[in-house]
């Protein structure tokens, strides 16, 4: 399931006619790490077309999912 659309308590495949997810990679979330996050078509673009900053001040829901459990979505 798309990270986003479960930080804000929506399902992904009716907001998409595919079910396709991508993976991704933050680097400005930790200071020493990358965050890894999986994402519905939608919000892939809009992680592409915003940037990661804009992105995740959109998606404030999914920043604090990210912050709080960062055992998830942290990786070397």
């Amino acid at each position: 399931m798309c990270d986003a659309c479960r930080a804000k308590g929506e399902n992904y495949i009716f907001r998409n006619r595919d079910s396709s997810l991508y993976s991704n990679k933050l680097y400005q979330v930790y200071r020493e790490g990358v965050a890894k996050v999986v994402l519905c078509k939608i919000h892939d673009i809009e992680l592409f077309r915003s940037g990661e900053f804009r992105f995740l001040e959109k998606n404030l829901d999914l920043a604090s999912t990210i912050a709080s459990s960062n055992r998830h979505f942290s990786y070397g």
